[in-house]
């Protein structure tokens, strides 16, 4: 140390080496801690990955040699005796901050690196690392020359950098287990499902839009068949996936934004896996498409945001709180880890050059036509430019005000604009997906799914975004089929429920049983098909986050009822009316008619199958918290009066598979509901 004294420059040197060590072992104990304890904890999986590991150390230890040498460069820039002053007062400074904060909440000093929300979090995770440092140069000065330190260090450093360096350049996300699979189903068709993430039909040229958004669609969607009227079981997109996945209703599977998809329901991918199937899923969804929601149920490949180096960096608390907000600010207000299409066809495709030669599933969801509607810059002005200005308050709109602002025509038009350009792109984007895999062996074998799990609000009923209600725009979704057996050119006008994609797949992959039959979207096409009682109404709910009532809805041939929590309801004759901007609920002439679709809702939920994972879904049918809990474990009803469904209950093809232990519900935690409310809920 007296060599350090008399030389500034080794002095600041020590300080540097020091922090980064200091920073080194945080990081390592922040990686180990990130990965052992998901963010939220009732999570099937951890949300971050193994290269967790060497970025925590890489990170951290580069902001502890930063801290470092400006606590160096503090100490040389005074005299001796000063320097020694103004250290030691900030200091005890800190240390005051940290004895009153330990006095109020124990575990904000004691975990403040481990998850913590707020900025005192934040500003208390710097100052320990500066006292950490400061302590580790005083000390380590009389244990370890500084060439050793460095040595050590620079040892670390390279480590850690090369982990990342080995995770980014890994080997295909192909399993080397996959060969010793069964050799699955002779004959039995790939199947391929997408999702285009929040996109309502109305804005596909396809389905008559003015503007041409989606070409390579339409061109696609001539190959096979158009579904018109595809109604989606909720209106966000973990409960709405999870529908599709099982082929229950919410208020049958239970996923919300509270609770992951239970994975003792049976999905698509964990049937087609039990049948030799080779199962792989792609998503872009940042919010609720990662595997710990119970996404990746069944799927022996799932590629979510959890697997990039971005997103694992991103849940790191110096990038969370430091690069991320500048990175929104001064490059795309978004996400660092978010994932365009064409960042999930590569993807993709490098998979397709390193699976199996069994038959496989493979489900892919993009989410490029999400809030806030950011497009690449050469997709930027297909429709017109949105400038950088209306982007931001887009975030605002959708975000920040909770779905109710004010705004004006000029800005609606740019909103409506911008996710056009999106759409524009996407549409692009999965043309050339298409076009790449048509290119590969088996293709001539192969059935492609092209849906969305919900739709948008632009300023319809007053709101913005989704997930706020179940009117026409965000329940009113694209649905086509084409592949091998599939009749070209065909338009379907009936009413579908799109979580009827789980019998369909099924039955197209060649399990023809009769629950499958029954509910499969293949007797639509079939020669000689006749609508019939089954195919006229369809059931969508939605349990919104915080004081919101619960909405339920019924979807008729010719109208639309809603019912919420409150008692309230209203009646929309979407066939004249497809804006619903005509509530007749309280119309004299038409309360026999309110009276009659509130029994059928009644009666279709009551014959749904049980156990109802979350009854609460149903509150906006009135019924007793006694009524709830029994309906839960599979007893009791609704009082559904006298009507009876003229088609198989809701999730019967469930009851085909044996059955498995559900999963313990969890209670969560304050600090667990205050972190989900801030979520967006889609």
């Amino acid at each position: 140390m007296k060599e350090d004294k008399a030389n500034p420059m080794l002095l600041i040197g020590r300080y540097a080496v020091v922090g980064a060590l200091a920073g080194l072992v945080i990081g390592a104990l922040e990686g180990i801690y990130r990965y052992r304890h998901p963010g939220l904890r009732f999570f099937l999986q951890p949300d971050v990955s193994y290269v967790i590991f060497f970025l925590g150390p890489l990170v951290d230890g580069l902001a502890g040699k930063v801290l470092g040498l400006v606590t160096g460069l503090f100490v040389i820039s005074r005299s001796s005796r000063t320097g020694r002053r103004v250290a030691n007062i900030l200091g005890a400074c800190l240390v005051a901050v940290l004895a009153l904060e330990f006095a109020k909440n124990p575990r904000n000093v004691v975990t403040p690196l481990l998850g913590g929300r707020s900025p005192i979090h934040f500003i208390l995770t710097l100052g320990a690392v500066i006292l950490l440092a400061g302590a580790a140069a005083f000390i380590g000065g009389r244990i370890l020359p500084l060439r050793t330190l460095s040595v050590v260090v620079a040892a670390a450093f390279v480590i850690s950098l090369g982990g990342v360096g080995f995770y980014a350049l890994r080997p295909s996300m192909h399993r080397a287990d996959i060969a010793a699979k069964p050799a699955g189903p002779i004959g039995a068709p790939n199947i391929i499902l997408i999702t285009l993430d929040t996109l309502r039909a109305d804005h596909l040229s396809l389905y008559g839009y003015p503007r041409p958004t989606t070409p390579s669609i339409d061109k696609w969607a001539r190959q096979g068949v158009v579904f018109d009227n595809a109604i989606a079981p909720t209106s966000w997109t973990l409960s709405s996936h999870a529908s599709i996945f099982t082929g229950l209703l919410p208020h049958q599977h239970g996923a919300d934004f509270a609770m992951p998809l239970d994975p003792s329901w049976w999905t698509i991918g964990d049937v087609l896996r039990s049948r030799g199937y080779e199962t792989a899923g792609f998503t872009s969804n940042l919010s609720y498409g990662e595997a710990g929601w119970g996404m990746g149920n069944g799927f022996e490949v799932y590629d979510d945001d959890v697997t990039t180096v971005r997103h694992n960096l991103g849940n790191l608390l110096v990038v969370s709180r430091l690069l991320q907000p500048l990175y929104a600010k001064y490059v795309q207000p978004d996400d660092l880890g978010r994932r365009n299409a064409g960042q999930i066809n590569r993807d993709v495709l490098r998979w397709f050059h390193h699976r199996s030669s069994r038959p496989f599933y493979l489900f892919i969801n993009y989410y490029d036509v999400h809030d806030p509607y950011l497009v690449p810059a050469h997709h930027d002005s297909r429709f017109g430019h949105v400038s950088p200005w209306l982007v931001d308050r887009i975030e605002s709109v959708v975000d920040g005000d909770k779905g109710h602002p004010y705004v004006s025509a000029e800005e609606k038009e740019s909103f409506i604009t911008s996710y056009d350009n999106c759409l524009a792109f996407l549409d692009n984007s999965v043309g050339e997906l298409l076009d790449s895999v048509s290119h590969l062996p088996g293709w001539e074998n192969t059935i492609v799914i092209i849906t969305s799990d919900h739709g948008e609000s632009f300023g319809e009923h007053g709101t913005y975004n989704h997930a706020l209600n179940l009117y026409r725009e965000v329940l009113h979704v694209p649905l086509i089929i084409v592949g091998p057996a599939i009749p070209a050119g065909l338009r379907v006008s009936q009413l579908v429920p799109i979580q009827e994609l789980f019998e369909t797949v099924l039955q197209i992959s060649g399990m023809d049983n009769p629950p499958f039959q029954g509910a499969s979207l293949r007797r639509f096409w079939r020669p000689g098909y006749e609508p019939g009682d089954s195919d006229e109404f369809v059931v969508s709910e939605l349990l919104p986050q915080a004081a919101s009532p619960a909405l339920i809805s019924l979807t008729t041939p010719q109208w639309q009822y809603l019912r919420d929590a409150q008692g309230n309801e209203e009646l929309y004759h979407w066939m004249s009316d497809p804006a619903e901007r005509v509530n007749l609920g309280k119309s004299p002439e038409y309360q026999k008619l309110l009276k009659d679709l509130q029994i059928q809702l009644r009666a279709t939920v009551n014959e749904s199958l049980r156990p109802w994972r979350r009854p609460e879904y149903l509150s906006a049918l009135g019924g007793s918290r006694r009524t709830s809990a029994n309906a839960a474990r599979g007893g009791s009803d609704l009082g559904a009066g006298s009507a009876h469904p003229p088609r198989l209950p809701i999730g019967t093809s469930q009851a085909f598979f044996p059955r498995r232990a559900f999963m313990a519900t969890q209670r969560l935690s304050s600090a667990d509901q205050e972190l989900l409310q801030s979520l967006p809920y889609h």
